[in-house]
């Protein structure tokens, strides 16, 4: 178990098992716990990967890094005025009420599509 405060039966899941979970479903064959399988070469293996590498990014992804943008812009003048440094989430918090996330997400979407496509060009 991960984390002492939670129940023996719940299990916690990253983004990409459970985004696999809902795309792929666990399949047992009729009322038995034996779960179907199937057989795949590894060109299947291969886009399989292909397709996950090129998937654009997921809004958890693009929250991670327009938090860290907007921290990145915000940290020098706050350290400047009041010394310490707070954590993203601080700052990510302060600008929902005064409408300051837009920007940064749309700065986040952007950088991570460059990056997507930069993986689908040709090496030479």
């Amino acid at each position: 178990m991960s984390h002492d405060t939670e129940p023996e039966d719940v299990k916690l899941v990253s983004i990409v098992e459970r985004e696999a979970e809902e795309a792929y479903p666990v399949q047992y064959w009729d009322g038995s716990d034996i779960k179907k399988t199937f057989e795949a070469d590894s060109d299947d293996l291969q886009e399989a990967y292909m397709n996950g590498r090129l998937h654009p990014a997921c809004g958890e992804e693009v929250e991670a890094v327009a938090k860290h943008l907007m921290w990145a812009d915000e940290i020098p003048r706050w350290e400047k005025t009041y010394g310490g440094a707070p954590d993203e989430d601080f700052f990510w918090k302060r600008a929902e009420t005064v409408g300051a996330r837009d920007g940064y997400l749309t700065l986040a979407k952007e950088l991570l599509e460059i990056a997507r496509k930069k993986v689908e060009e040709g090496l030479l």
